[in-house]
């Protein structure tokens, strides 16, 4: 069976032993069916803030600086960005290699550089070697940029809102369930039904942690860090 918001809504309300939709009800819900479709929404809206580094909430963009300018908007339906990415990337015209950019807090920025750049004419902009995101999530880079350069990051995502009954939910197929649960706790809620709230709000969280030690808590290699040894002289 395809996964898609209108099957995932229907099994939804199976397990609720409601009426289930046909595809042509679906768009003009009403009741409980409408409901049920906010719950699926709300339900991968908590996955998605319950962790912020999910694989499938994964994101990279490209941005071109302009000359004079150090703070730019970050890219459209983030939740984070990931600081340590942000990369110039390789441009033979402009004579740059592709590097890392260093990456700085706002303070350490204040503290170091702030000044520095705010003092700086056209004839003293330069290649960015610094990056850092003021409070309002701003991606800022130091010195300030002489020419076009274009940096490219990774960040995470907010979900995308389900509508239409043909939407693929963002959260794997294989965690149906859990979307499900999750859901089932909005509707319990909703209900007054505290017990089967509860009991879903357990199934929910189990689901997560599952789906945190498979998708993200993953160990490359361990490395023993105790003393091996003890040299006397």
């Amino acid at each position: 069976m395809a996964y898609t918001f209108f099957t995932v809504t229907n099994e939804a309300l199976r397990r609720l032993n409601e009426v289930e939709m046909t595809s042509s009800e679906f768009s003009a819900a009403k009741g409980v069916q409408a409901l049920v479709k906010d719950a699926i929404n709300n339900s991968q809206r908590d996955i998605f803030t319950r962790d912020r580094e999910w694989s499938f909430a994964y994101g990279s963009t490209s941005q071109t600086l302009t000359a004079g300018t150090n703070e730019y908007a970050v890219t459209t339906g983030f939740m984070s960005v990931d600081i340590d990415t942000v990369m110039l990337d390789r441009n033979d015209t402009l004579n740059v290699e592709e590097r890392r950019l260093i990456p700085l807090t706002y303070d350490e920025y204040i503290d170091t550089h702030k000044e520095t750049d705010e003092q700086r004419d056209s004839g003293d902009y330069d290649t960015p070697i610094y990056v850092y995101l003021t409070p309002d999530y701003k991606l800022g880079f130091s010195p300030t940029p002489d020419k076009a350069y274009v940096i490219k990051y990774t960040y995470y995502k907010a979900p995308t809102e389900l509508e239409a009954s043909d939407s693929v939910p963002e959260v794997p197929a294989q965690y149906k369930n859990t979307l499900i649960d999750g859901a089932l706790y909005h509707l319990y809620m909703m209900r007054d039904n505290i017990e089967q709230a509860d009991r879903a709000s357990r199934a929910f969280q189990e689901g997560i942690d599952y789906m945190r030690s498979t998708l993200i808590n993953r160990y490359i290699r361990m490395r023993d860090t105790r003393v091996s040894g003890i040299v006397n002289d």
